[in-house]
């Protein structure tokens, strides 16, 4: 893996349980790692969510290789002026353990 090619900083997080201010469990969101990658973009379609038609793209990132990532993660990426979040669907290592192909999904609407 050309160490180069990764030229995008981007934050692995992970899903978890923290409380409001009434006790009650609500689901969030910390970050696990900021990695360098690349981006890949493959596949833009559309999808009905929630009774609304959504633009999705599918997006392959390259990462060095870790063992701690799967498809309950995601990735925060920074671009055009503010947050977008790629939903990870597979993950593919590349070699013995030089690193992993993340397929994801970025939707139009979270």
């Amino acid at each position: 893996m050309n160490a180069g090619q990764l030229d995008r900083s981007i934050e692995l997080q992970t899903q978890t349980t923290a409380r409001d201010n009434f006790g009650q469990p609500v689901e969030t969101w910390t970050t696990l790692a900021t990695v360098w990658g690349n981006k890949s973009d493959r596949v833009a379609s559309e999808a009905i969510s929630g009774g609304q038609v959504v633009e999705v793209l599918r997006t392959i990132w390259t990462i060095r290789h870790r063992t701690d990532i799967d498809s309950r993660h995601r990735l925060r990426y920074r671009e055009g002026g503010g947050w977008s979040y790629y939903y990870i669907t597979g993950v593919q290592e590349i070699g013995r353990r030089v690193g992993l192909k993340l397929t994801t999904e970025k939707r139009d609407r979270e």
